[in-house]
């Protein structure tokens, strides 16, 4: 997790701010596999400063957000995602509602 910090004090350094997505596996958002590191790494970035969003909890349980064949987001859940990342940032870093 130190290249973490690392990328955040640059960030810093630079005037810049270093925004982390955890995005959860498919077993993890399904339930069939523990989100322990999700949790872990949710507590380091806050001990650090660092944004980051978990879509753990925007994402639970939601079958409809991936393709049936594979892991991957289909059109539904890019945008989804595309929409909670576009109101993070436009709220958090750009202070607009």
């Amino acid at each position: 997790m130190k290249i973490f910090s690392l990328m955040n004090d640059y960030c810093n350094k630079e005037g810049m701010s270093l925004v982390v997505l955890l995005v959860p596996t498919r077993e993890q958002v399904l339930g069939v596999q523990s989100d322990d590191f999700i949790k872990t790494f949710m507590q380091f970035t806050d001990t650090q400063g660092i944004n980051a969003i978990n879509l753990m909890p925007v994402m639970k349980g939601r079958k409809d957000l991936n393709f049936i064949i594979d892991s991957h987001w289909n059109r539904k859940g890019h945008i989804f995602i595309g929409d909670l990342l576009y109101n993070y940032l436009t709220k958090k870093l750009l202070g607009t509602n």
